[in-house]
């Protein structure tokens, strides 16, 4: 579902976005694009779409987990070519999903919607061994709207948060 992206320096980089705020499903995502080498790319609303958009394209996303309140909205800029490179939707909150809404977009050419529930099972049948994820791999791009103009990207290796973890762990109690 993620292509090998290598237009990012020298990095050979997986992208997936995750448009939701803090749940289950988010943690359990990010670890799993962790574990096997996916670079994390968090989408906040407090950026807006036009910066949205920019980190999409920028990153030629194809995939996107998110929560069902930005999918109308995720559908229409698909449709209307605002980020052409999304092919890929999970829903992560699909209880909250009225009981139409996947079939209305299920003509979408190009556009594939799943529930999380639903890819969870296809990884169960389908599994995949863990690739060796090195410590100077990027785990996540962390944009921010800067003071002006496009987002920066700022590039996050494994190592990076291993070092955050280890200066804190002095300082927090993690039991």
């Amino acid at each position: 579902m993620t292509p090998l992206k290598k237009q990012f320096r020298n990095y050979e980089i997986k992208f997936l976005a995750i448009y939701a705020n803090n749940s289950r499903e988010w943690i359990l995502t990010d670890i799993a694009n962790s574990l096997y080498g996916v670079t994390t790319i968090p989408i906040y609303d407090t950026l807006g779409e036009e910066a949205a958009d920019y980190m999409f394209n920028q990153t030629e996303l194809t995939t996107c987990f998110l929560t069902c309140n930005h999918l109308d909205a995720m559908v229409k800029r698909v449709q209307g070519g605002t980020i052409p490179h999304l092919t890929n939707i999970v829903v992560m909150d699909e209880w909250r999903l009225k009981s139409d809404t996947l079939s209305k977009y299920s003509t979408i050419n190009k556009l594939k919607i799943y529930t999380f529930t639903e890819l969870i099972k296809i990884g169960k049948a389908n599994p995949k061994p863990l690739p060796q994820v090195h410590i100077d791999d990027i785990s996540l791009i962390s944009y921010t709207s800067g003071t002006t103009g496009v987002p920066k990207g700022a590039l996050i290796s494994h190592r990076n948060l291993m070092a955050v973890l280890s200066g804190a762990e002095g300082v927090i109690s993690v039991y």
